[in-house]
């Protein structure tokens, strides 16, 4: 029994059905589900440290049936195990990029809101400096309209209902380990040495975990063969062989849902990062339009205190011409 840490356990994060799978293949004879996870890895840290090697079935049945049968159970060991990580990888990083779309999407809704405000901004300072070249003030024409990048489509999901039969019911979860520490650094070295630290990250000791999970689950289906039965072996090298059949495929799909969801990750990620430093420099070219217009109106309000009484726009002229004027002009042909 893996003996219980201090007060700072490790965590595991699996899906709901690895977490209910491990408790029953552990056993009512554990405390807490800690400790029973913990036994868990460690009978992966074992296995692994001897190699990996399943034992195989001994008995009279025939010697070639035997061997079938344990080479049978030892590919569908090694393809449970790695299922298992790949199933929760896919979950993982599913619930990863919808947070990074939506992120994406709140970033893209802005960067319009940003693109809007800088157009009614320029179109603005368009207007201020025609009714400045009106009244004879020098202007600088604002340079050609220029396009303002916009916010890409969205990533393509044209694979995405396909994996949803497979991960129907999937739920992300966290266990505590109850373990001797120098078990927990004893799985960190097989994990590194086994490759499973630059597969999965932070989630490698879930690899070693679903080690010991998928030998657990081999040891039990292994009680129910009787080794001196020809039928007996023959039937669950069927059944084994065929389970290993299904799980090869359905491992080989999220394997490349797995791939896709990473590179679209990626890809969100870098988006996100490109919009916000776009929002900065969209940011900038704001707060230019804003100081320009100020010295802009400014400068019309001197230039419009400026000319003589009569000729600012919107007054109307004084004089007995005018009078006259305004008495023989039509109504509703006012200047």
């Amino acid at each position: 029994m893996g003996a219980a840490t201090d007060d700072a356990q490790p965590r595991l994060g699996m899906l709901r059905e690895t977490y209910e799978l491990g408790l029953e293949l552990a056993g009512a004879g554990w405390p807490t589900p800690a400790e029973a996870f913990g036994h868990l890895f460690e009978r992966g840290v074992a296995f692994v440290e001897k190699g990996g090697e399943l034992a195989p079935i001994r008995g009279s049945a025939p010697a070639e049936l035997l061997e079938a049968l344990t080479r049978t159970r030892a590919e569908l060991l090694a393809i449970d195990s790695g299922y298992t990580c790949t199933r929760y990888g896919v979950v993982q990083l599913r619930q990863e990029g919808e947070a990074l779309e939506k992120t994406w999407l709140e970033l893209a809704d802005d960067h319009l809101a940003l693109r809007g405000q800088i157009v009614a901004s320029r179109r603005e300072e368009e207007r201020l400096k025609r009714e400045l070249a009106r009244l004879g003030a020098p202007t600088v024409p604002l340079p050609e309209h220029e396009e303002l990048t916009a916010p890409q489509p969205s990533y393509a999901r044209k694979r995405r209902a396909m994996h949803e039969d497979l991960l129907e019911g999937a739920e992300l979860v966290e266990v505590e380990l109850a373990m001797a520490g120098a078990v927990l650094e004893a799985g960190d070295r097989l994990a590194e040495a086994s490759g499973w630290l630059a597969e999965w990250g932070q989630h490698a000791r879930l690899a070693v975990f679903a080690q010991g999970l998928s030998l657990a689950l081999r040891e039990r289906e292994a009680s129910e063969v009787d080794p001196d039965d020809a039928a007996s072996v023959e039937s669950a090298r069927e059944q084994a062989h065929l389970k290993l059949n299904q799980l090869e495929r359905r491992h080989a799909t999220l394997r490349l849902r797995l791939f896709e969801l990473r590179h679209n990750n990626r890809v969100l990620t870098w988006r996100i990062t490109a919009l916000r430093v776009e929002a900065e420099g969209m940011r900038s070219r704001l707060q230019l339009f804003e100081a320009d217009r100020s010295r802009l109106e400014g400068d019309l309000a001197a230039w419009l205190a400026a000319l003589p009484p009569g000729r600012r726009p919107g007054e109307r002229k004084r004089g007995w011409r005018a009078l006259v004027a305004r008495l023989l002009t039509p109504p509703g042909r006012e200047q």
